[in-house]
C-alpha cells in the first residue's frame, strides 16, 4: 500500500518532488497500488520507487527517470515514457500495451512475461534485457538495440515491425553500430529460439 505523504508529494508536481528526492536520497518511495492514471509524472526521478500494482493508464512519463524501481504488476498501458530511464527496473507481468518507449532506456530491465504488444520501441535500448515470455506481438522495435537481450521459446514476436535492429550500442547516446533488415531480424531472432531449445 503507497505511503500517503509520498503520494501528496508526488501531486506538487516534478519540482517539488525532484528537489524532495534531492533531499531525501535514502528514501525510497512508496507508491505502490496507487491509482495514478493519466497523472503529469514527467521528467520526475522515479528510482527505485515501489510502484508495484500501481496504476499508470495513459500517465505522462516522458523523461522520467525509474531506475531501479519496482514496476511489477504495474499497468502502464497506453502511457507515455518516451527516453525515460528505466535501466535495472523490473516490468516483470506489467501491462504495456500500447505504451510509448522511444528511446527508452531498458538496459538490464526485467520484463518477464510483461505485456508489450502493439507497443512503440522504436531505438529504445533492450541491451541485457530479461525478456522471457514477454509479449511483443505487433510491437515497433525498428531501430531498437536489443545486445545480449535474454529470451526464450515463450518470448512473443509474431508481427513485430522492424525495419532494422541494432545488435550493439555504446550505452551513452543511441548509436548502434550493427543493423539488420526485417526479413534479417525474424531468421536471427529464429535462430536465438533455436539455440535456446537446442540448450533446454
Amino acid at each position: 500500500m503507497a505511503n500517503p505523504e509520498h503520494v501528496a508529494l508526488l501531486k506538487q508536481g516534478s519540482k517539488s518532488w525532484n528537489r524532495w528526492r534531492t533531499q531525501n536520497p535514502s528514501i525510497q518511495p512508496d507508491l505502490s497500488g496507487e491509482n495514478l492514471s493519466e497523472a503529469c509524472l514527467f521528467s520526475m526521478n522515479l528510482s527505485h520507487a515501489n510502484l508495484t500494482g500501481t496504476q499508470l493508464f495513459k500517465a505522462n512519463l516522458l523523461g522520467s527517470n525509474l531506475r531501479n524501481a519496482n514496476l511489477t504488476n504495474t499497468d502502464l498501458r497506453d502511457s507515455d515514457l518516451n527516453g525515460a530511464d528505466l535501466t535495472e527496473a523490473n516490468l516483470s507481468n506489467a501491462k504495456l500495451s500500447w505504451v510509448n518507449l522511444t528511446k527508452a532506456k531498458l538496459v538490464r530491465a526485467t520484463l518477464n512475461r510483461a505485456d508489450l504488444s502493439r507497443a512503440n520501441l522504436s531505438k529504445a535500448d533492450f541491451s541485457q534485457a530479461q525478456v522471457r515470455g514477454t509479449n511483443f506481438q505487433g510491437a515497433i522495435l525498428t531501430d531498437a538495440c536489443i545486445n545480449n537481450w535474454v529470451i526464450d521459446a515463450a518470448t512473443h514476436l509474431e508481427g513485430v515491425v522492424c525495419e532494422s535492429i541494432f545488435l550493439k550500442s555504446t550505452h551513452s547516446e543511441h548509436h548502434p553500430n550493427q543493423f539488420m533488415s526485417s526479413d534479417e531480424f525474424n531468421q536471427f531472432v529464429q535462430q536465438l529460439l533455436d539455440n535456446v531449445a537446442a540448450m533446454s
